[in-house]
């Protein structure tokens, strides 16, 4: 390659690679709440929900519009094949011609119509909650998520300290086996717990990409992902009242709230379908106009009249005592599925909190037992390079400090997203996220 073509392809080379760094160095980093406002924006799950609210909204303009008399126009024309007399009467027009307005409203004595529109109320507002629920759910879906990235790329970590200390480890082994000091069996024994090792950090590797790759699948973004982590060595847990917890559980959760309504609604179906042994009355008032090619088969063009109907069904086969009956039942329903969540949530809120008092407790045991364990590792090294410590004795220190690095790291993180699980299981996630991305509590 000539000199001048070398100088131009290092030139594009360097280019590239400029820009790809520059690429990876403004890539985000993502926080949990960045997370958070990503997903109540992208997510599938919510914007179904979002379509429900919707389809709620319009039942109530459809109950409204019962209330609202209906106004239409009718017309006809006939045209006949001739014009036909009876010893010279007109017995038939060659054509005649009807049209009018007609202003009709129709309702039931004990106001069907007005239970309807209540419960398209009451339908909306539940539709309110199931979407908050919804988002509750992805919330926590996501906390899941993420935290498990943060937990695989810190036993990348882990894995990766613990490669270089035993390549260390077996150099020095190597080094003593030259001056006799050890014997090949140790060598062995730091290679294959090198190799263990390698093999460790390939499948750490791989679960991180895993874990991204699920919590991109759930926002929506693309991978690799850089997530800022939260602070290991100050651990934000504070203190919870369990009684306190229950009684908030109660008052905010949103799928309680959703289910109360659901029994309220049913409550009200019930009364909406006993309205079918109740009359109905129908109004109507009339303006037509009549025309004929003849004039005695229109003696009258305009004409205006007002009805007043009432209909009742005497016999129906049943159909109204079934209707009755699954009203019924679905108001049972409705009740014993309210008290069975009460008690659900109850449960998850117990189970919520006594593990995150366990992960807060044990965090300060693991915190001293890592220092010691770190300690230990150094101590025993020191003793090996002068003779005073074997290979199983090494590898033993380095065990313990790779099983305390990672209960400790696990501990704190999953203390983390234990404090989430408490504030899904008492309803106060979402009023949280809100509060901190400052999003209004009605929607996005």
């Amino acid at each position: 390659m000539k000199p001048g073509r070398m100088i131009v392809f290092w030139a594009i080379t360097s280019i590239l690679f400029s820009t790809a760094g520059l690429a990876a160095e403004t890539r985000p980093v993502y926080t949990l709440d960045m997370l958070f406002q990503k997903a109540l924006n992208l997510s599938e799950n919510v914007k179904l929900s979002e379509e429900s609210l919707y389809v709620a909204e319009q039942n109530k303009k459809r109950a409204l519009s019962v209330l609202v008399p209906r106004f239409s126009a009718f017309g006809g024309y006939t045209r006949y094949s001739e014009e036909k007399f009876l010893a010279g009467i007109p017995v038939q027009p060659k054509w005649s011609s009807t049209y009018g307005l007609r202003l009709d409203q129709s309702f039931t004595l004990n106001g069907k119509e007005l239970i309807a529109l209540e419960m398209s109320k009451k339908a909306i507002k539940k539709e309110r909650f199931t979407l908050n629920n919804s988002r509750e759910t992805l919330l926590m879906g996501v906390a899941n998520a993420y935290y498990q990235v943060l937990k695989a790329e810190k036993n990348m970590d882990i894995a990766r300290a613990n490669v270089d200390r035993l390549r260390t480890y077996k150099a020095a082994v190597q080094t003593r086996l030259k001056l006799g000091a050890v014997t090949k069996t140790d060598l062995f024994r730091a290679s294959a717990e090198l190799s263990g090792a390698v093999s460790d950090q390939i499948q750490a590797a791989s679960g991180v990409k895993i874990a991204e790759a699920m919590l991109a699948r759930l926002i929506g973004i693309s991978t690799p992902i850089h997530l800022a982590s939260p602070d290991l060595s100050r651990p934000n847990l504070p203190e919870f009242d369990l009684v306190q917890l229950k009684r908030e559980a109660v008052r905010r959760r949103s799928d309680l709230k959703a289910l109360e309504l659901s029994r309220a609604m049913s409550e009200d179906e019930v009364r909406f379908t006993k309205s079918a042994w109740w009359p109905e009355i129908g109004i109507e008032g009339v303006w037509a106009r009549q025309d004929a090619s003849s004039e005695p088969f229109a003696p009258l063009r305009d004409s205006m009249w007002a009805k007043v109907s009432l209909g009742f069904s005497l016999f129906d086969g049943g159909l109204r005592r079934a209707d009755l009956n699954q009203s019924l039942s679905r108001n049972r329903q409705a009740t014993l599925g309210v008290s069975a969540l009460k008690k659900q949530i109850a449960v998850e809120v117990d189970s919520a909190y006594y593990n995150y008092i366990t992960r807060r407790s044990t965090i300060t045991a693991l915190t001293d037992q890592r220092v010691f364990a770190r300690e230990n590792y150094k101590a025993v090294t020191r003793q090996f390079e002068f003779g005073l410590a074997n290979s199983v004795d090494v590898v033993d220190a380095n065990t313990l400090l790779v099983t305390t690095e990672r209960q400790w790291t696990e501990a704190i993180l999953e203390g983390y997203l234990s404090r989430l699980k408490i504030e899904r299981a008492t309803g106060q996630l979402l009023d949280h996220v809100q509060t901190r991305l400052k999003i209004s509590s009605s929607g996005q």
